[in-house]
């Protein structure tokens, strides 16, 4: 766990997810959840969001997705087409 949370401290998100994948005691779908995280932060956003679907988090994936669009609103003020990573809440 230490590694993982210096990794993140240090913004190597790379190393973190490594790190996360070292500790046996993470429950499966918080493992998941952070898993994507840390995939999204690198900019890995398709096996973030395989990630996500087979962990069968979909609340998850919006929030994956949402990042993508920032990152591609950040690097293209063009891109800015609005937020359409969204989901209805029930």
């Amino acid at each position: 766990m230490e590694a993982m949370m210096a990794a993140i401290r240090g913004g190597d998100y790379a190393a973190a997810h490594q790190a996360l994948h070292q500790l046996p005691e993470v429950d499966p779908a918080i493992r998941a959840g952070i898993s994507a995280f840390l995939l999204a932060l690198s900019e890995r956003f398709d096996e973030a969001e395989q990630v996500l679907r087979d962990a069968q988090l979909p609340a998850l994936e919006v929030i994956v997705r949402g990042e993508r669009q920032r990152l591609a609103r950040w690097r293209d003020p063009a891109a800015d087409r609005g937020l359409s990573a969204t989901a209805e809440i029930a």
